[in-house]
């Protein structure tokens, strides 16, 4: 099974964006979700390059917050109801294309693993991190910085 040649920070990275999805009661995971879950995974390779670029955690958290349907301000939903029934969260169209870029790169450089750089890798093909940013120089410093580390590690292939 391909997943098994997931990092283990890249499988936390999707579990925490799913269930931080699910306890802002959004419908999808979504891009928001993903950055914010990279933010959070400590010693990830992706993580760290992100918060180099001094992305503002919280401005994404606002973000997710904001488009989150009646939460109250612990991030509960407000509905009254003290248990969420089990319901299916479905991933955006836009990370299942970043999920498969991260493959592709992994797979194109001959990398026996497909970590939490690749998962980077394929997000800064989007849109979304250059609004996040707002200075065009940091992005490119980030795309210099991917680069140059994916094409350093290809030299370590098993």
């Amino acid at each position: 099974m391909i997943t098994q040649k997931f990092t283990s920070h890249y499988h936390n990275v999707l579990k925490n964006a799913y269930d931080y999805a699910y306890k802002t009661n959004a419908k999808q995971v979504t891009i928001d979700h993903m950055v914010y879950s990279l933010l959070c995974e400590r010693g990830s390779v992706g993580g760290e390059l992100l918060k180099k670029a001094k992305l503002n955690i919280e401005y994404i958290k606002k973000a997710i917050m904001e488009k989150s349907p009646a939460l109250d301000a612990t991030g509960a939903a407000t509905s009254g109801i003290a248990k969420k029934p089990k319901r299916h969260i479905s991933f955006h169209h836009d990370i299942v294309l970043v999920i498969q870029d991260s493959l592709l790169t992994a797979y194109t450089l001959n990398h026996p693993y497909v970590g939490t750089e690749h998962l980077l890798a394929g997000l800064l093909k989007t849109d979304y991190l250059a609004a996040l940013t707002g200075n065009a120089a940091t992005l490119e410093q980030l795309k210099s910085q991917m680069t140059s580390l994916l094409k350093g590690t290809s030299k370590f292939v098993e």
